[in-house]
């Protein structure tokens, strides 16, 4: 069985996954979140294979969710659920760890397609095309467009820190900073890793 969470701030959506999950074969809700403080219970106590996050383009926190996420062992795989997802949220969401994205109005056998492919170990994200890699790097400082290439060619973390003399929480906050200039729109504050949704990572460990 497939154990599920689900990060959502409306319990009326909540409560649809929930029965969505019930009846679905190899499947099995592990629980629900109303926000990040909740989830830190839910994975502490559940233990999920999968975590569906919400995707909210106005806060992004979603995505800081998904980075959040990424520092804990064992690490849960992760389908953003996403309102509008356009082409432009694909570099952030793989940047953040992503391993699907699925908009918010699709029938349900697509959201449960991608929750079986991420629990398999896939990643049916759209294709980064050149043009996405150009536009994302145009909105970073030189250094950053550094980070953003290593770790969309794959390079690991600790490697990316080496290579660019930075520690690993230093790391950590530039992806978040990273993550958040481009999933940002005009007229949006990009949020500083401090204000990030906080998941709790000592019950778990860090991730080596």
């Amino acid at each position: 069985m497939i154990r599920t969470a689900v990060l959502d701030r409306h319990p009326a959506v909540r409560a649809g996954v929930d029965a969505i999950l019930r009846a679905a074969p190899g499947l099995a809700p592990a629980g629900a979140a109303a926000d990040a403080r909740e989830l830190s219970t839910l994975l502490y106590r559940a233990r999920p294979d999968v975590v569906l996050v919400e995707h909210d383009p106005g806060t992004r926190d979603g995505l800081a969710v998904c980075l959040r996420l990424q520092a804990l062992v064992p690490r849960p795989r992760v389908v953003l659920w996403a309102a509008d997802p356009g082409p432009e949220l694909v570099v952030p969401a793989t940047l953040a760890g992503a391993g699907a994205i699925v908009d918010r109005a699709a029938e349900p056998r697509v959201l449960l397609h991608a929750i079986r492919a991420v629990a398999r170990g896939e990643q049916p994200l759209p294709a980064i095309t050149p043009g996405l890699k150009a536009r994302a790097a145009e909105r970073l400082a030189p250094q950053d467009r550094a980070i953003l290439a290593m770790r969309l060619a794959g390079t690991t973390p600790a490697d990316v820190a080496a290579t660019v003399g930075l520690g690993g929480r230093e790391l950590a906050a530039r992806m978040h900073a990273i993550v958040g200039a481009l999933a940002a729109r005009d007229g949006v504050a990009v949020p500083r890793a401090g204000d990030a949704p906080q998941i709790a990572v000592q019950p778990f460990g860090a991730a080596a």
